[in-house]
C-alpha cells in the first residue's frame, strides 16, 4: 500500500515545464535578434514583471472586457517567451549571475500576483479560494528555492509549476468569456488548481527530501 501511494501521486507530477526544451528551439531565432540588439537577460526579466502587472492592471480597469480576456491567453503565451529567453540569452552572452538568478526568481513570482491578482475583483471568481490558490503558488515555489539553497538544485516538478498555471489561468479568462456568470463552475476550477498546487508542493518537497537522503 505505501509502495502504491507514491506511484499514484507521481502520474500527477509532469508538468508543461517539461516541453520548455521544444519551447527554447521555436524561440531561437528570436534570441538571436535579442542577441544583434544588445538585449540582457535582466532586462528582459524585469520587463516581464512591468508587463505582467500593467496587464494586470488593464484587465481589472477594463473591467475584464471580452477583449481583454481574449487577449489574456496570448499575453502568458508571450510572458512565458519572454521568461524563457532570458535565461536562454544569460546562458548564450554568458551573462549568468546570482543577481540574475535573484532577479528571476523574484520577478516571476511577482509577475504571477501581478497577473493573477485582479482576478479577485472579478464577481465570478471566489476571492478566498483565489487567495488561497495564490498563497499556495508563492508557497510552492519557495519549495523549489529553498530545495535550491540547501540543496544546489531547483526543483520544478507538477503538476502546477509556472508554466501550467499560465494555462490554467488563460483557459479561465475564456470560460469568463463564454459563461461569465457561473459563479459555481469557477468555484469547481479553482478548487482543482487548489488540489494541484498542494500535489506541487507535495512532489516538489519529497523529491527534495529524496535528494537530501542521498
Amino acid at each position: 500500500m505505501k509502495m502504491i501511494q507514491p506511484l499514484f501521486l507521481d502520474v500527477f507530477k509532469k508538468s508543461v515545464y517539461n516541453l520548455k526544451p521544444k519551447f527554447q528551439d521555436g524561440l531561437r531565432p528570436v534570441l538571436v535578434i535579442l542577441m544583434n540588439r544588445g538585449a540582457t537577460p535582466n532586462g528582459i526579466t524585469i520587463s516581464a514583471l512591468i508587463l505582467s502587472v500593467f496587464f494586470g492592471a488593464s484587465l481589472f480597469f477594463s473591467h475584464f472586457s471580452k477583449l481583454m480576456l481574449l487577449l489574456f491567453p496570448f499575453f502568458l503565451f508571450f510572458r512565458m517567451a519572454l521568461n524563457a529567453l532570458d535565461g536562454m540569452l544569460a546562458v548564450q552572452t554568458h551573462q549568468t549571475s546570482p543577481v540574475g538568478a535573484f532577479l528571476n526568481e523574484v520577478c516571476d513570482i511577482g509577475s504571477d500576483l501581478g497577473i493573477y491578482f485582479p482576478f479577485l475583483f472579478c464577481s465570478s471568481i471566489h476571492p478566498i479560494l483565489l487567495s488561497s490558490l495564490l498563497l499556495l503558488t508563492v508557497v510552492s515555489e519557495f519549495v523549489g528555492i529553498a530545495a535550491l539553497v540547501t540543496l544546489g538544485k531547483r526543483r520544478f516538478e507538477g503538476p502546477f509549476g509556472k508554466s501550467d498555471r499560465a494555462v490554467f489561468f488563460g483557459l479561465i479568462a475564456i470560460a469568463l468569456v463564454i459563461k461569465p456568470a457561473s459563479s459555481i463552475y469557477f468555484d469547481g476550477l479553482l478548487i482543482l488548481g487548489i488540489i494541484l498546487s498542494l500535489l506541487t508542493i507535495y512532489h516538489r518537497s519529497r523529491s527534495a527530501l529524496v535528494v537530501a537522503k542521498e
